[in-house]
């Protein structure tokens, strides 16, 4: 299978960006149409990634459709000493260098801006932002540029979003915390929930998901971090820059979680509970006491097993 890209290349144009040494098997200016995984058949245009570096590489690398391949330096050396048929862009880390040769041709696939949304008077929309259709939001809203709503996205008053940010389809952001305190008669009265959702810059937040907004303070969403498909965030939480928060993640009110975290699909953090930074949290986990930085916790209730590899971090 081939996916095609929006801004078509040369590999030695698209090495220079991604910081790569071009090998020039087969021409440094042989064209990048397309983008597909090292084991397509089919890959005539198109750039894949190896990150083997074992003497299969290069029977993988020779074996594969695509007429352009990212590889380590290690492997690339390896084919030097022979006939090579592919072009080859020589890298230290072929996945992250596919990651972003993929922003670079594809242009992250941003749609047109579309006039079928419904958007507060008051609200700031930067004119490189994208509003998908169906997306609606409230008043005193503030998008940043380059930033991308999906269809059905619902910001609700006051909602923060920082520059190149990505909201998935029907996310829903800045809706009631879930705030009551019982009267005297035991009958439950709403508690005010007054404060916004503030998005800092390069977020990622997937379909589905719902983040409350903060009841006295803000709900924060630090630089860079990434929080994948129906996960849960409520009020007053703070999440910290380059953290991952996986799939159907539950984070209750007013815990935080610092710098480098990473949450595991299915987990839940207890209220007021602090993960510290680069900690870990294992699939499944309820979290019930504060985590130190860099250790891993999992399991019901959730223990510890040990400091994390420093290559992890």
């Amino acid at each position: 299978m081939k996916y095609p890209v929006t801004h078509p290349m040369t590999a030695a144009l698209l090495s220079e960006k991604v910081g790569g040494r071009i090998i020039a098997g087969g021409g440094r200016d042989k064209g990048i149409d397309f983008l597909c995984r090292l084991g397509a058949p089919d890959g005539a245009g198109a750039l894949a990634f190896c990150s083997v570096q074992d003497e299969c590489a290069m029977s993988l690398i020779e074996a594969s459709g695509a007429d352009v391949v990212i590889c380590t330096r290690e492997t690339a050396a390896r084919l030097l000493t022979g006939p090579c048929s592919k072009t080859i862009i020589a890298v230290d880390n072929p996945r992250l260098a596919f990651a972003r040769a993929a922003k670079v041709l594809r242009g992250d696939l941003l749609v047109p801006p579309t006039s079928l949304a419904t958007v507060g008077t008051s609200s700031q929309i930067a004119p490189s932002a994208v509003v998908s259709p169906n997306v609606v939001i409230g008043e005193n809203c503030c998008i940043g540029a380059g930033s991308w709503l999906g269809p059905g996205v619902v910001l609700e008053t006051g909602i923060v979003v920082g520059q190149n940010c990505r909201i998935e389809a029907g996310a829903v952001i800045g809706g009631r915390g879930y705030g009551y305190v019982r009267d005297e008669s035991g009958i439950l009265i709403d508690f005010p929930q007054l404060g916004r959702v503030i998005i800092g810059n390069a977020v990622d937040i997937g379909a589905r998901t719902t983040i409350d907004c903060g009841s006295l303070q803000d709900t924060i969403i630090g630089d860079g971090t990434k929080i994948d498909d129906l996960a849960y965030v409520a009020h007053n939480v703070t999440i910290g820059r380059n953290c991952l928060i996986m799939a159907s993640s539950i984070l209750c009110g007013g815990c935080t979680i610092g710098d480098g975290v990473e949450i595991s699909p299915g987990a839940i953090i207890r209220e007021n509970v602090t993960v510290s930074k680069g900690a870990r949290v294992g699939l499944g986990s309820i979290v019930t006491r504060d985590v130190p930085s860099g250790l891993l916790v999992a399991g019901i209730p959730a223990r510890p097993f040990g400091p994390l590899d420093p290559d992890r971090r």
